[in-house]
């Protein structure tokens, strides 16, 4: 995303990044389009691309998005 953005994303940019781990963890990478993560996520296309200009940016976000929920333990039993 662009620098200038405030680091808390948008209802928009939520509601992509989770779309978008839908399709891609069922999918994968390769086979995702970004016009079906669009329409999971209720927006067009050209929406998504002013978000995520390139289809690895979403994913990334996506896999950031999910990695930065797992709580991690230093006891880990």
């Amino acid at each position: 995303m662009d620098g200038n953005k405030s680091p808390k994303a948008s209802v928009t940019e939520v509601r992509l990044v989770e779309a978008a781990a839908q399709c891609f963890a069922r999918s994968g990478f390769k086979a995702t389009k970004t016009l079906e993560i669009a329409i999971l996520a209720d927006l067009n296309e050209a929406t998504l691309f002013r978000y995520f200009p390139r289809k690895i940016d979403m994913f990334f976000a996506a896999l950031d998005s999910h990695l930065s929920r797992i709580k991690l333990s230093r006891d880990c039993r």
